[in-house]
């Protein structure tokens, strides 16, 4: 009976690691490739390189093929802004096509990866959707699907990704992966505040202005989870 009883346990601690390392794997952003056919690349020693662009997320990792075929590669922590357009090849992994996906700037951030719990900082590159007092920015992560799950997910289908209950998650056209737009706002000290659910931690920093920014979105059917809708939103509360 005792043996037994051994097993069964041994058998629950193997399953739940099992389980554990499956989650955590879950958690872990996949690398992806978006490419663009315009790209400007300043870098923080004021060299300015044009040429066809790659963006390999989640490490951030830019790559410049200039006319002559001479290629340049930059992280981060070299670079001053990358300004991007006509997207290649984006239907292996969004359906959207606003005008983001047209046009964007990256620049680069000092990020504690969504710990704030760590001293740990380090330079990112963030899409930056308005530049103001307060700017708002933009990240995409990649994440593999989890066997049973639909094609359409809503905001709340992405729980089972690190706790993350409102990111707004596009459909793909590859079934297997999600891609999650993580939005922030910079702080006119220049801190970066991850509105995990857009809606409701927009307005817990604007408390006193919660019913003006309702009203505005409402009146111009804004969503707080849509990249345009929400920089409109944001837009609007630079105005107090």
């Amino acid at each position: 009976m005792k043996l037994l009883n051994h097993t069964f346990f041994l058998f629950l601690g193997t399953l739940f690691l099992f389980v554990s390392g499956q989650q955590a794997n879950a958690q872990r952003p996949l690398d992806f490739e978006m490419k663009w056919k315009n790209g400007i690349l300043v870098l923080t020693n004021g060299d300015t390189i044009r040429g066809a662009a790659s963006i390999t997320l989640p490490h951030d990792l830019v790559v410049i093929t200039s006319a002559d075929s001479t290629v340049t590669s930059a992280i981060p922590a070299n670079i001053r802004s990358l300004e991007v357009s006509d997207e290649q090849m984006k239907v292996t992994y969004r359906l959207a096509n606003g005008p983001i996906q047209q046009r964007r700037i990256y620049k680069t951030f000092i990020w504690d990866r969504d710990n704030a719990y760590s001293n740990f900082r380090s330079p990112a590159l963030f899409v930056m959707l308005v530049s103001g007092k307060h700017s708002l920015l933009l990240r995409e992560e990649r994440y593999e699907r989890a066997p049973g799950q639909g094609r359409n997910l809503g905001a709340s289908a992405v729980g089972a990704v690190g706790g993350v209950m409102a990111e707004q998650v596009t459909r793909m056209a590859m079934n297997q992966f999600n891609l999650t737009e993580k939005f922030y706002l910079l702080s006119p000290n220049q801190e970066l505040k991850w509105l995990r659910q857009p809606k409701k931690d927009l307005l817990a920093y604007f408390p006193e202005k919660k019913k003006e920014i309702m009203q505005f979105a409402t009146q111009n059917n804004l969503s707080f989870t849509k990249p345009e809708h929400l920089a409109r939103i944001v837009e609007f509360c630079n105005r107090f």
